[in-house]
């Protein structure tokens, strides 16, 4: 067996397009170590099998048809990964989205448009309710939503879903009549390819998927039942939907994900302390904590106000179960940070980037650092 022979069958059982080794896990592996080249000249991690790199059949693969790889030698550590071309070139390409500042300030109406798309998206506080109602491009059928904070805090923000071929009307009732909204986001089209049908369709596919996210409290009082349409006609919507749902979060409206769909930016955490065990994982809309996760009932009177509170409204939403000394937490949930996360399932004051880690023992902390490719200061630990 040769040297590296080792590092070539380790990355070959590995199912993630890409690994991340810290030269010493490496070293392990091998039960040897590596050159010194190999820390201070990139170039030894090379695609080549000339003779000086010979090792790199390691990562090539002798028994993986037409391999490649793109190895990154990065502040201590090397990205190895298998590059497929057809997995690549069915990445999703990136996005030109365009938002337009209508009254030139900040907090007035913005217009967004997405590049090849027909639809349009309008955002106003309702402190600009005015500005929005005089704008043409409410001149048609269109989809809104409604938002504004809940009075508990879980979830945070409470929303209404609507469509309707008279917007001016609609909203201008809605102004009247609702008191708990404090922004309002409509989506329209620029050629009038949105008829009552569509729209209908896409109130019902929003007030069904933000159902079973569960990320927001939703005002409506009834699930809309999905129309009948052609089968273009449903892709059409589709289509329209999918751009949508690119749209919210650039807005800064996440209600529409589970918690389980969201993509993770690092490992599998865990939480231990007394009378609490849990996983979570960062994303980059929150810290989510998986259900099933066991937190103390008893919080320590020195925790601040605002997490006795997020506590007592998860019990009551039901997020929380109370069993004996322990609360379970019924699904996924996002928090907004891992020390909040850590707060409210320990019931005191936590650092979460402490006390989250990874199985092999690394803080959050730790992984945070490493991934930023900087050494901490001595003295910040």
């Amino acid at each position: 067996m040769g040297k590296y022979d080792p590092l070539h069958d380790h990355l070959l059982a590995c199912n993630e397009p890409v690994l991340q080794m810290r030269f010493t896990d490496i070293e392990r592996l091998l039960g040897d170590d590596l050159p010194a080249s190999a820390r201070r000249h990139p170039a030894w991690w090379a695609n080549e099998t000339v003779e000086a790199h010979i090792h790199a059949r390691a990562w090539l693969g002798r028994r993986v048809p037409n391999p490649q790889c793109r190895p990154q030698r990065r502040h201590g550590r090397v990205h190895l990964g298998w590059w497929n071309p057809v997995t690549d070139a069915d990445a999703p390409l990136g996005a030109s989205i365009r938002i337009f500042l209508a009254g030139g300030i900040a907090d007035g109406v913005w217009v967004v448009e997405k590049s090849n798309w027909t639809g349009k998206a309008l955002m106003a506080p309702r402190t600009r309710y005015r500005d929005l109602r005089s704008r043409s491009d409410l001149d048609g059928p269109g989809v809104y939503l409604l938002s504004g904070p809940t009075e508990s805090g879980v979830p945070a923000l409470r929303i209404y879903i609507g469509e309707t071929d008279d917007l001016p009307g609609r909203l201008d009732s809605h102004n009247k009549t609702k008191d708990f909204w404090n922004r309002v986001i409509v989506f329209t089209s620029k050629d009038d390819n949105l008829n009552k049908a569509h729209i209908r369709y896409l109130e019902a596919r929003l007030i069904a998927l933000a159902k079973a996210a569960n990320r927001s409290e939703l005002e409506n009082g009834n699930v809309g039942s999905l129309p009948p349409l052609s089968e273009p006609d449903t892709a059409e919507a589709e289509a329209f939907l999918r751009e949508m749902l690119l749209i919210y979060p650039v807005l800064g409206l996440l209600s529409f994900q589970k918690a389980e769909e969201l993509p993770s930016s690092s490992v599998r955490l865990f939480l231990r302390g007394k009378d609490t065990i849990a996983q979570g994982t960062e994303t980059s809309e929150g810290f989510v904590v998986y259900a099933g996760a066991l937190g103390r009932t008893v919080a320590v009177p020195s925790i601040h106000a605002y997490g006795t509170q997020i506590r007592q409204a998860m019990i009551e939403k039901g997020v929380f179960a109370v069993e004996g000394k322990h609360l379970r937490l019924t699904e996924d949930y996002v928090f907004s940070s891992p020390s909040n996360a850590a707060m409210v399932l320990q019931g005191r004051t936590s650092n979460g980037r402490v006390e989250w880690k990874a199985e092999d023992g690394r803080t959050l902390k730790e992984i945070q650092t490493e991934a930023a490719g900087v050494d901490e200061p001595v003295g910040l630990r």
